[in-house]
């Protein structure tokens, strides 16, 4: 069942799919499906062509990849293009995220054992 599959399957499977099977993915596609609209052929001030956008445009759901994920996520498509940089890893992207979520959980852990020594 989809909710059994782990989060970082389901986003890797959401941002290839379409592109052929590999593991790399265009920049403008990863940023849109994650609610960024970016496409490389419209100029900055112009909304996307309409069909990008259907097929593109906020497919990972917010049980994916939360808010603050996603913050973090379009720094990392920002710093790509600025880097002229026009296809990303997805495994390396998927790799950063799931190393940012352990850091998260092991500063939640440490915060709660401080915690609880400090009412002792």
């Amino acid at each position: 069942s989809e909710n059994e599959t782990p989060r970082e399957v389901r986003l890797l499977c959401t941002l290839v799919a379409g592109g052929g099977g590999g593991r790399t993915v265009a920049v403008d596609v990863a940023a849109t499906r994650l609610g960024t609209k970016i496409h490389f052929d419209t100029d900055l001030d112009e909304e996307p062509p309409p069909i990008w956008l259907a097929q593109h445009y906020n497919k990972v759901s917010n049980e994916i990849v939360d808010e603050e994920e996603r913050e973090m996520l379009r720094k990392e498509f920002h710093s790509l293009i600025d880097q002229f940089a026009m296809q990303l890893d997805v495994y390396d992207l998927v790799a950063g995220l799931i190393e940012h979520r352990r850091s998260k959980m092991q500063q939640a852990t440490e915060s709660s054992n401080g915690a609880a020594s400090n009412t002792d």
